[in-house]
């Protein structure tokens, strides 16, 4: 019987983990299922980015996605004018008359964006962990969700010392945009 199946074949399909529709990865690439025959190697069949279109190269419009590419994007447009924008609006000279030191300065404008810019993260991995609970998740699950969101967070901080450092060195804000 086991050399009948051998030769016959078998399927073995791929199963979902609890945190796939949040961060895909590479599923669509790799395919589903694997056709099992003696003799013969098959690559594995149900590859969206197969049988798609152009656009089936780019990544689905998941959770993941929208924290790794319009986040920086809401990042850079709240802050490239941070400091660049000096000119017009003279408040960094009232402030730093007033005797605030420039460190602080730079360091307060940076927490300023980097805060409002943590709030979708935490959102996302509270949700996250909620609908985990919910499936009688393993710790290993929690791991991975852990070390997700400390990845996307320390992407997000460094997208924001970017900007900031962006927007302090450019000596206009169209140059600081530009360049962002």
């Amino acid at each position: 019987l086991p050399q009948l199946a051998a030769h016959f074949g078998l399927s073995s399909v791929l199963g979902w983990a609890p945190l796939s529709p949040r961060s895909p990865g590479a599923s669509d690439f790799v395919g589903h299922a694997v056709r099992l025959l003696a003799h013969r190697r098959h690559p594995a069949v149900g590859r969206r980015v197969e049988g798609g279109t152009v656009f089936s190269a780019f990544p689905s419009p998941s959770v993941a996605f929208v924290l790794q590419a319009l986040l920086p994007l809401v990042i850079i447009f709240a802050g490239f004018n941070l400091f660049a924008g000096e000119e017009v609006r003279a408040t960094a000279r009232l402030e730093l008359s007033v005797g605030v030191a420039p460190e602080r300065l730079v360091a307060g404008r940076a927490l300023g964006l980097a805060l409002p810019a943590r709030v979708p993260l935490l959102g996302v991995l509270l949700v996250a962990a909620a609908t985990l609970a919910r499936d009688g998740a393993t710790r290993d699950e929690y791991a991975r969700l852990l070390a997700f969101g400390g990845a996307t967070g320390a992407y997000v901080l460094t997208c924001v010392a970017v900007t900031v450092c962006c927007s302090l060195h450019a000596r206009s804000a169209r140059q600081a945009l530009v360049v962002l």
